[in-house]
Formats: C-alpha cells, sequence, structure tokens
C-alpha cells in the first residue's frame, strides 16, 4: 500500500525540483552544481562564453561583494569548476578583501587545509607596499585552499586567492569551487581533442 504523505511529499519535491532547478541542489551561490543542464539555458543571467565557459553576472544566490560568476560546464559530465570574482578593488583593499572572503568560506567549510604566502627570494618587489604588485608580476603566492577527500556537497576543492594585473593596476579577490569532475573528465575534455 502506497503512503500517501509520501507520494505526495514525492511528487512536490519533484515539481519544485522541475520549476526550481537551481533550490534542488544548490551549490555555491545557489547554482545546481550537480546538474547536467547547461547554466546558460537556466539561468536567465547566465551566457555562454567560448566552448566550455559560461559567465553569469548574477546568480541564484547572489554573494553582495561579487559581480561576476564564470562555470566551465562540459556536455555529459556537468559543472566543472565554478568561479565568483569581487569588483576591481584598489591594491591596498585586496589582501583584506582575500582575508574576509577566507574566512567566510571558513565558516561554511571549516578551516582551510593550506594558506599560500610566499615570495620569490629574487623578487624585487618584496617590500609591504608591493604586496599586490608582487603577485601581479608573479613573485608572490598568496591564498587559501580546502581540499575534501570526500567531496562536500559536490565541491572537491575550493580555493581564495588574489588576481592582479599589474600594468592596467587592475586586482580582484576570487573564490573558486571545484568539483570531482574537473581532475579527470573536465581536464580530459581538451586532451582528448589533440
Amino acid at each position: 500500500m502506497i503512503n500517501y504523505f509520501h507520494y505526495v511529499s514525492a511528487l512536490s519535491y519533484l515539481i519544485l525540483t522541475l520549476i526550481f532547478p537551481s533550490k534542488a541542489l544548490a551549490g555555491p551561490f545557489g547554482f545546481d552544481i550537480k546538474t547536467l543542464r547547461n547554466p546558460a539555458n537556466v539561468y536567465r543571467y547566465c551566457k555562454k562564453d567560448g566552448q566550455y565557459y559560461i559567465n553569469c553576472n548574477n546568480a541564484p544566490n547572489p554573494h553582495s561583494e561579487i559581480n561576476n560568476y564564470l562555470i566551465k560546464f562540459v556536455k555529459n559530465i556537468g559543472i566543472c569548476f565554478i568561479s565568483a570574482t569581487s569588483s576591481n578593488m584598489s591594491y591596498n583593499a585586496l589582501k583584506n578583501k582575500v582575508d574576509s572572503f577566507a574566512r567566510q568560506v571558513s565558516k561554511k567549510y571549516g578551516r582551510w587545509d593550506i594558506k599560500e604566502d610566499t615570495i620569490s627570494p629574487n623578487s624585487t618587489w618584496s617590500s609591504k607596499q608591493d604586496w599586490a604588485r608582487s603577485i601581479g608580476y608573479g613573485d608572490r603566492d598568496y591564498g587559501y585552499i580546502w581540499i575534501f577527500d570526500n567531496p562536500i556537497n559536490g565541491i572537491k576543492l575550493i580555493s581564495v586567492h588574489p588576481i592582479v594585473q599589474s600594468e592596467d593596476r587592475l586586482s580582484w579577490a576570487t573564490i573558486a569551487y571545484a568539483t570531482p569532475s574537473y581532475y579527470d573528465k573536465c581536464n580530459n575534455v581538451d586532451v582528448d581533442s589533440l
């Protein structure tokens, strides 16, 4: 005998999943990280940008300090990664923003596994006021990394780091989420075409 309550609950979940796909298995910023549907076809604020990339100027559950979301999506594999980038900011504000994002991620996923803060011994940009410039010229690595042996909500790795274009004096803080597929299936897509 079918339990009416379980039948209605399952049917309701199925209907909600079809109407609101992003809420069913919401991952970072509300994107359905386990979907096989192209996000450019699901979210009106996302546009295809090349063969595998999708740019979104919004998200189902947007972060107030993020203004761009980049998704790598491969047909029959799904979402490989989601990268979220802040607006351009001053070099002075960049380190604080990266550290702030890392604290926010830590509240949900626990303390990071790796904190990078190294500078090349030969760097000409080693003074404190040249912190961002040293990143832009590839002399410094800075950021936070979470690695999950057992993926959490479809996430294998999280990275919070700065991006600096020294010549243009542009800088952003970025949060990137990689799925398990990113390491095997997604990276092999381009290799297979060689």
